[in-house]
């Protein structure tokens, strides 16, 4: 992204001058060298050109591939031969090749795009029961200390609380003494050190001291990558994103922000990104490499059906659309309350502010590439707040089915008065009543809608009070007397129905039940 910021074009052209002086002047005997190239770079050369509206500033690029990109369609300008050709003093051509040089010599480290695989915003739905939040949690990382790259660490290191971090980090970089201690991969090995660079008066021994900050910053590091919440009816915007909230201090009560999980989700995000341009680990595509799930933060909605999503994200629906590139399209204007505390607290985005206003600006809100959003919805609670079509449209859906392929549900048994039934039979069984019943999937049993009491066996109390309780409530009480599968047959052979409080009155009734759903096969 080019430089739009004078006072950022300026300081660039000064460091293409003191370069100038230092590398290239002592070669030429031309004294006024510096400030003829540096004109022609300003914007004389694009006014030569006839590139007027706008003219060229090439100071306005710091990034030696769009210098290139613009340098090339220049070099494309039909009069950029005769230009060349007229200007005696210094030809514009050999300022382009300075000034690329310059760039060479001193690159600006790109932040990477996410160009090759978009950020994760996907809902998991299904049937009760079919692990949409097991699904869910194997594609998140893992949270400890030690699962990110080095580099990460040393620059989490930086970013902590830590009285000295960054004389304890310059004194940690020195390789003779430490080693490669960033990349060092277990707590232990590092407190074998400690021996190493002890003194008579450990005090004043900077050694000493930054290894003992540094352990003990990773024993105390909490990393915060995975931020969940579940939403219920009443759930509303302030508990997603934050609020203004009081608090009492004495005798005093103040107000502040007080974030939620978005907040702290989106906080972590851009932190992430914007620092890991000084990660030499993470390479031009962070996702494709080890090092590059490091700045990966995924925000968790369980239940996401279950609450009023209009209402829960406001204008945060706006935030959802991405482009190629995993930016949000479109940005939105934060709430002042929440802006300010991502501009001025330590928890917010304080400490990479200048370069979160220069991509975003000011009280403005965009998703970032790295921050993925993941939810569950189950299908049979999907009347309780139906999602628009918009909603649902900036969302991939994946259906996770029912299944007992290889899985434990497979040896579930349920034991009823001593004798036991198959729990993947029983559930077979009973969704293709639930979907003859209903003509539809979605109140059907997923293979995990129940866990054993011990092992793999369900008792008959818990099999009764929540599996045959769910079966009563959302699928049969309706359909009482027409057509529900809550029947058994009478001693005339004559099919009976019953409600689930008769299962309490008569202790018979479940394994009569049992017997005859699965045609009398435990």
């Amino acid at each position: 992204m080019a430089l739009d910021n004078p006072n950022d074009i300026l300081a660039q052209e000064q460091k293409f001058r003191k370069h100038v002086l230092e590398f290239i002047k002592p070669r030429t005997e031309n004294s006024q060298y510096p400030d003829e190239c540096i004109k022609l770079l300003k914007g004389d050369f694009s006014r030569k050109l006839g590139i007027t509206n706008p003219e060229i500033n090439f100071f306005c690029y710091d990034n030696l591939t769009e210098y290139l990109t613009k340098k090339q369609e220049v070099e494309k300008h039909p009069n950029y031969q005769s230009t060349n050709e007229k200007t005696k003093s210094w030809q514009p051509r050999a300022a382009l090749n300075a000034y690329e040089a310059f760039l060479k010599k001193y690159p600006q480290k790109e932040i990477p795009v996410l160009s090759d695989q978009n950020p994760i915003q996907k809902i998991f739905f299904g049937a009760p029961g079919t692990g949409k939040s097991y699904k869910v949690n194997s594609i998140l990382p893992n949270e400890d200390i030690w699962s990110v790259s080095g580099e990460t660490r040393k620059q989490l290191f930086l970013d902590s609380d830590t009285a000295k971090k960054a004389h304890y980090a310059d004194v940690l970089d020195n390789k003779e003494k430490f080693g490669d201690i960033w990349n060092v991969d277990e707590l232990s090995a590092l407190e074998e050190k400690l021996p190493e660079v002890d003194s008579e008066d450990n005090v004043s021994n900077p050694e000493h001291s930054a290894l003992q900050a540094y352990i003990k910053f990773l024993k105390e590091y909490k990393f915060k990558r995975v931020f969940r919440t579940t939403f219920h009816p009443d759930y509303d915007y302030a508990q997603f994103v934050g609020a203004y909230k009081p608090k009492k201090e004495g005798n005093t009560i103040t107000y502040s922000f007080v974030p939620q999980v978005f907040a702290k989700a989106y906080a972590a995000a851009w932190k992430l990104y914007l620092q890991r341009d000084s990660r030499d680990s993470i390479g031009a595509s962070p996702l494709q490499n080890d090092s590059g799930k490091d700045i990966q933060v995924y925000l968790v909605i369980e239940e996401i059906n279950r609450g009023n999503c209009a209402q829960i994200f406001g204008d945060i629906f706006q935030l959802l659309d991405r482009d190629e590139k995993g930016f949000s399209q479109y940005s939105i204007d934060a709430d002042c309350d929440f802006a300010e505390w991502l501009k001025t607290n330590d928890n917010g985005l304080k400490s990479v502010w200048p370069a979160y206003e220069e991509k975003v600006g000011d009280g403005k809100l965009n998703l970032p590439p790295n921050l993925n959003i993941l939810a569950t919805m189950n299908t049979s609670d999907q009347s309780l707040f139906p999602m628009d079509s918009a909603f649902k449209r900036r969302f991939d859906w994946e259906y996770v089915p029912i299944s007992f392929d290889g899985k434990d549900a497979a040896n579930f048994q349920i034991d009823i008065d001593g004798t036991q039934y198959s729990w993947q039979k029983f559930v077979e069984t009973v969704n293709e009543k639930i979907l003859t019943l209903t003509e539809s999937e979605d109140k059907q049993l997923g293979e995990f809608f129940i866990k054993p009491d011990n092992g793999k066996v369900i008792s008959r109390d818990r099999f009764l009070g929540k599996v045959m309780f769910y079966l009563w409530n959302e699928v049969c009480k309706d359909e009482h007397k027409n057509g529900s599968f809550f029947r058994v047959k009478d001693k005339d052979g004559k099919e009976d129905y019953f409600t689930f409080q008769d299962l309490y009155r008569n202790k018979d009734l479940l394994k009569q039940f049992m017997e005859e759903l699965l045609n009398g096969k435990p």
